[in-house]
């Protein structure tokens, strides 16, 4: 596969939600409307993934090896979330997880546990195996924000904060800004 793996900021990125098989960011903006437009919507918590060194390995590595860790980054996430909950591509190098649950904060923590833990095992591709760093940011409705673009920059403000430490979970004091 030979296309540009970049993508500006709002544009679609049906290349690689195809490749992972995955809702592309504007389902998952549709989806976030969607709950929040409810007559008493209920709180949840929306994690985004980021695989820290992925847009560095596709430049040196072929193609094809990016494109199978996506699909194997997006079947290992897809087993550690609940049925009832929602995965979507974000970015190139991004998912986004939205956990519904009655205590969102308690089960963004454990749903962030069990992803660092099962999306950090190495990935084997014969040759050698493929480790990436996994940083996850968390954003909570109704603690971090009331709307659907206010709770994705709060989210994304967190996992840029788990990044920055070497990947971690991050979780979104409320009262922070949304930078």
């Amino acid at each position: 596969m030979s296309e540009d793996r970049s993508a500006a900021p709002g544009e679609p990125l049906a290349p690689y939600q195809r490749l992972a098989s995955l809702p592309d960011v504007g389902a998952l903006r549709v989806h976030l409307d969607a709950l929040l437009g409810q007559d008493q919507p209920e709180a949840f918590a929306l994690l985004l993934i980021r695989f820290a060194g992925l847009a560095e390995l596709l430049a040196i590595e072929d193609p094809a090896l990016g494109d199978r860790l996506l699909r194997e980054a997006a079947h290992r996430a897809r087993g550690w979330v609940g049925e009832h909950d929602y995965v979507a591509r974000h970015a190139k190098d991004e998912f986004a997880v939205v956990v519904h649950a009655a205590d969102p904060r308690r089960m963004a923590q454990s749903v962030s546990r069990r992803l660092l833990e099962v999306l950090g095992h190495p990935i084997d591709f014969g040759r050698r195996d493929v480790l990436l760093r996994v940083s996850i940011g968390i954003a909570l409705f109704p603690d971090s924000a009331a709307d659907a673009g206010t709770l994705l920059a709060r989210a994304t403000a967190a996992m840029a904060a788990a990044t920055a430490r070497g990947g971690a979970c991050a979780l979104l004091d409320p009262g922070l800004p949304a930078t």
